[in-house]
């Protein structure tokens, strides 16, 4: 059995509907997307462990699982 750490970052662009207009947060970071506009940064990581499990089928085939353990 084999475990690897990684480090997940999910990177997501938002924006809030205040009174029909789109705006974006004056206390978050900011970025343009690829039309040019000004979006908030929402960014979230953590590390991840994953430990792989392999097998062997009846035909000889190697198979394998990965378990994700966040921690």
């Amino acid at each position: 059995m084999k475990t690897s750490r990684f480090l997940l970052i999910l990177h997501d662009l938002y924006k809030f509907l205040v009174n029909r207009d789109w705006r974006h947060s004056t206390s978050s970071p900011i970025e343009r997307d690829d039309r040019g506009n000004l979006n908030s940064i929402l960014e979230v990581g953590g590390i991840a462990n994953v430990r792989h499990f392999y097998s062997t089928t009846e035909k000889g085939d190697e198979s394998s699982t990965s378990l994700v353990i966040r921690g």
